[in-house]
């Protein structure tokens, strides 16, 4: 979920139950910037990553790192 203060958390059960929390920033040229700041798991303890950007390249279509995602239309 993404909040109107510019924070983000996400929270699923899946795999015995992980949340993360952070903030975000719009930058220029379509590109948003997230940086995590907790993040839990029952399970596993984890490492907070780096600072992410995410370029918005289209309707539906997001780059992460080099990696592009994109929407599948039905």
């Amino acid at each position: 979920m993404i909040n109107s203060d510019s924070t983000f958390n996400f929270k699923t059960m899946l795999h015995g139950g992980f949340s993360k929390a952070g903030t975000l920033q719009i930058l220029k040229n379509n590109k948003v910037e997230l940086k995590t700041i907790k993040i839990y798991s029952r399970k596993k303890s984890y490492q907070l990553p780096p600072k992410q950007i995410i370029s918005i390249l289209s309707n539906n279509k997001l780059k992460i790192g080099e990696s592009v995602f994109i929407k599948k239309m039905n």
